[in-house]
């Protein structure tokens, strides 16, 4: 049996039971229980009516927590789910203990054992008001514990004490309650707060317009203190992290090198300590799909290790959980995913996502005016989980054509004036334009006729699907995010066209559904590729 320590447990019922413990571990670091004499789930209790009573197992950390000034109930049995004839004697020892502070180890065992015993206590009826749980912040190492804790000189009563609630209550307020709290002065990152903290920015334009370079070059001009595009920051020094899977190390590395030439080895520096970016570098970059849990856990990790002040997900589309962009449920469920990502850094973060916009002229005429609620591609679940919203469209139809950046949405401060702006090549840096043609622009967008030779626009047709699907199966909502946006036909144009062609058995759906998630794949019928003949895409003209 080897060395060990002979205890004098309670059981529930209030007979006392032997129990022998070994001092040596196994290779799980747990240590062998024996019963030596009666039955019964064996705890160490400590009894001290009127106060909180602290359920931790092990036989020093229930020491330490006494020695606080606690009820303490330490299972013998080591960590894990509480026992129910335990559950039982604490409800019926209920008006002997205001609460109960759940304060098992600062590792995932701990978490396990602490989150069971909550629901178990929820589920047999004592009140979820009264069950608490200790924070184990960051500065704790992993594996510390109760006693870990006071040998290191940590106030053990405070940290009890102040244990949060296990099941966080909703916020409701009294007037009096609101005019008290201590809100911060400095949440505002972005003019008017556009981007505030603790909450999300949408940046919307269609596939290539610029989003992505907007953003590094926003990230770059906030950590500076700059204006970005004749707008305030007011976020100096704040560290950024950019996700996203579609920008190569080369073309990241293209713009960063002009964005940063000619500036000082010691401002490079300070942008680049606090500038993290993600290019695609290895596959694990280009799994983005939120509907794996694996991912939503990878992602929240590197959120964690790097602990941004504000993060970007660009495009929505590489994230987005189902098929449909177009239905509320799975943009919902994206933008929870997104959310439990982003606040593993912390609740202030704040969040930035890109997303593509309607394409063509109308879709441009909407950046502004009574439209540009509308801009946005998709569900409007977007629009309505975002403070504020930017819209991004072109100014022209030029090589380098100006872009029209216009404010689509400001909940909680005031809309910025829309502006122009153009690419400086030179720089990859974009410039106010103040001469703008803000009249000829209307024109242009409200379809009367240019004065300039229109640009190329690409014709739809069975071709335009099927080039898409030779390398095997794909996403629906990847070929329709790639047809909507190199040819500039809208969604609902584009899903009826293939809908029509799989009634007509030239392409083939494969549906998979998890729960009420449901993702469609369309690919080739079951022929040789080398038998059917793909078309290039027709390039017609415009008037």
């Amino acid at each position: 049996m080897g060395l060990g320590i002979v205890y004098a447990a309670k059981t529930p019922a209030g007979e006392t039971c032997l129990k022998f413990k070994t001092l040596a571990r196994d290779a799980d670091g747990k240590r062998d229980v024996r019963s030596l004499w009666g039955r019964g789930n064996g705890a160490l209790v400590y009894e001290r009516t009127g106060s909180p009573l602290v359920i931790v197992a092990g036989e020093e950390k229930a020491m330490a927590a006494s020695l606080a000034g606690f009820g303490v109930l330490s299972p013998i049995t080591g960590e894990g789910a509480l026992a129910v004839d335990w559950i039982t004697w604490i409800i019926d020892h209920g008006a002997d203990y205001n609460r109960v502070i759940l304060a098992n180890d600062n590792d995932k065992a701990g978490r396990d054992a602490n989150a069971k015993t909550a629901e178990a206590l929820s589920r047999a009826g004592w009140p979820r008001t009264r069950i608490h749980q200790v924070v184990w912040h960051e500065y704790y190492e992993p594996g510390w514990d109760l006693n870990d804790a006071l040998k290191d000189g940590v106030d053990l009563f405070r940290l009890l004490e102040d244990a949060p609630s296990a099941f966080p209550r909703r916020t409701l307020l009294t007037v009096k309650q609101l005019f008290a709290l201590d809100l911060p002065e400095d949440d505002n990152l972005l003019g008017d707060r556009i981007l505030a903290q603790g909450e999300r920015l949408s940046l919307l334009g269609i596939g290539g317009i610029g989003k992505s370079r907007l953003l590094l070059q926003l990230a770059i001009c906030s950590i500076m203190g700059w204006d970005w595009i004749g707008i305030k920051t007011y976020a100096k020094g704040k560290k950024w992290m950019l996700l996203g899977p579609e920008n190569s190390a080369r073309r990241l590395t293209h713009d960063l090198a002009s964005m940063l030439r000619g500036h000082k080895v010691e401002t490079i520096d300070y942008i680049s300590d606090r500038l993290i970016i993600q290019p695609n570098l290895m596959d694990i970059d280009l799994e983005t799909c939120l509907d794996d849990p694996e991912t939503v856990k990878s992602l929240a990790e590197e959120a964690a290790f790097h602990k941004p002040d504000i993060i970007s997900f660009d495009p929505l589309n590489e994230y987005f959980v189902g098929d449909d962009s177009n239905k509320a449920i799975p943009m919902r469920e994206t933008l929870t995913q997104m959310r439990r990502i982003a606040r593993a850094s912390g609740p202030k973060i704040a969040t930035i996502i890109s997303h593509h916009a309607r394409g063509g002229k109308t879709g441009a005429a909407g950046a502004m005016g009574f439209e540009k609620s509308e801009f946005g591609f998709g569900s409007k679940a977007l629009y309505h989980a975002c403070r504020a919203q930017i819209n991004i469209a072109l100014g022209g139809e030029e090589d380098n054509p100006p872009l029209v950046v216009a404010c689509g949405k400001a909940n909680n401060g005031r809309s910025f004036e829309a502006r122009a702006i153009r690419l400086d090549p030179s720089r990859m840096w974009y410039e106010v334009e103040e001469d703008f043609d803000w009249a000829g622009w209307e024109a242009l967008t409200a379809g009367k006729k240019a004065k300039t030779a229109g640009r190329p626009r690409q014709m739809f047709d069975d071709s335009s699907v099927l080039v898409r699907l030779q390398d095997g199966e794909k996403l629906l909502k990847d070929v329709v995010f790639d047809i909507t946006g190199t040819l500039g036909i809208s969604d609902f144009t584009a899903r009826k066209y293939i809908k029509e062609m799989e009634k007509d058995g030239k392409i083939l759906v494969r549906i998979e559904k998890n729960g009420m998630i449901e993702k469609k794949y369309i690919s080739l019928p079951n022929v040789r590729v080398s038998q059917m003949s793909f078309t290039d895409e027709k390039t017609i003209f415009s008037p």
